[in-house]
């Protein structure tokens, strides 16, 4: 990750987070000079994980699509997510994350890690999550075969992988993308998919800072989730730490910035 992008991300975090009452992340540092944040999805109770503003989507009969249980998944007690219909809008953390560990050289390492379970094969695709606008951004996924799907844009049959979930069984998955290359982790398998170089964004920054989970696109109902159940879901980004001399530019950027207000 560049120090101009790196600089930018923490901006967001530091002076975002205050305007948008953002969920705090879990910040975690290495001896090698790594910094890793993570977010955490709750499915007992989800809402807004990035400081923007959920909705879950209502059914004409007043009910909603989301559907919770509690199970045991690797020994713990865990709210799993059977079904849901939600996005969250107004947060670009998402879509400014992919577009850092989707650089190639960038040095940043982009995580989305959760347990998935298939209680059937299903006739149609399932959507996990997805970030951007409809047939735009980035999707996480399994095909109607349980196959799982790391896919840009709408080219969802180019991406996905040989990794198939067995069904009525828990599997640890990861979806990595760093440096412009995707893989995806089941169990102890690991296997490389398609360059994620082509993905596309659309042309708004307001279709852009938002994600959606059950669904392909934030206001649609298409892909949703119906055999497949997710728990323990969560993302992290790992970047190099910044040096003392970026921080005390950026603590004086924000100084600056507060005079300039005062002043105006």
């Amino acid at each position: 990750m560049g120090l101009k992008q790196f600089t930018l991300t923490l901006v967001v975090g530091l002076f975002g987070a205050g305007a948008t009452y953002a969920a705090s992340p879990e910040i975690t540092r290495t001896s090698e000079g790594l910094v890793t944040t993570t977010y955490r999805w709750d499915f007992s109770n989800l809402g807004a994980t990035f400081g923007g503003e959920a909705t879950i989507i209502k059914k004409e009969d007043g009910s909603t699509t989301l559907v919770t249980d509690s199970d045991t998944v690797f020994g713990e007690t865990t709210p799993v997510l059977k079904a849901v219909n939600f996005y969250e809008l107004k947060s670009s953390i998402l879509h400014d994350w992919v577009i850092s560990a989707n650089t190639a050289g960038g040095g940043a390492r982009l995580e989305f890690s959760m347990d998935l379970n298939m209680t059937s094969n299903s006739s149609d695709w399932q959507t996990i999550l997805h970030v951007g606008a409809v047939d735009k951004g980035l999707t996480l996924g399994v095909d109607n075969g349980g196959r799982l799907v790391f896919a840009s844009n709408s080219s969802y049959s180019q991406d996905v992988s040989n990794l198939t979930l067995s069904a009525n069984t828990w599997t640890h998955v990861c979806f990595t993308l760093e440096g412009g290359v995707a893989t995806i982790t089941a169990g102890n398998e690991t296997v490389t998919v398609n360059n994620m170089s082509d993905i596309v964004w659309a042309d708004s920054d307001d279709e852009n800072s938002k994600y959606s989970i059950g669904v392909k696109a934030p206001g649609y109902t298409d892909f949703p989730l119906s055999t497949l159940q997710v728990a323990n879901m969560s993302v992290s980004l790992t970047t190099p730490e910044p040096t003392t001399a970026t921080l005390s530019l950026l603590a004086l950027t924000g100084l600056a910035a507060r005079r300039r207000r005062r002043i105006a």
